[in-house]
């Protein structure tokens, strides 16, 4: 199995950390496939085209401080081992 790559991993905990429905899918599969898409890009300018699109689609799902903010979102704050520590056990459970 391939190691995920940082971007993937933080669009996955990103998405996690949401609260979504079926109706998001289609959305959450683009914002996975921009970040794979970006992270295996040989062309630097591919990825860098991207970015602007992942940040939109990642917007319209309510995964941006900007679109919680406009939603009266209030997010929990992780510390950096408890971060770690979520993403240790999603990968004992894979």
């Amino acid at each position: 199995m391939e190691a995920q790559r940082p971007l993937e991993v933080a669009v996955g905990l990103a998405i996690d950390a949401m609260k979504l429905g079926p109706a998001d899918g289609a959305a959450v599969a683009l914002a996975r496939f921009y970040a794979q898409t970006m992270e295996e890009a040989e062309d630097k300018q591919k990825a860098a085209y991207l970015g602007p699109h992942l940040l939109n689609t990642l917007d319209a799902l309510g995964g941006t401080p900007k679109s919680r903010k406009a939603l009266g979102v209030v997010v929990e704050k992780l510390s950096a081992v408890d971060e770690l520590k979520k993403q240790r056990e999603r990968n004992k459970s894979a």
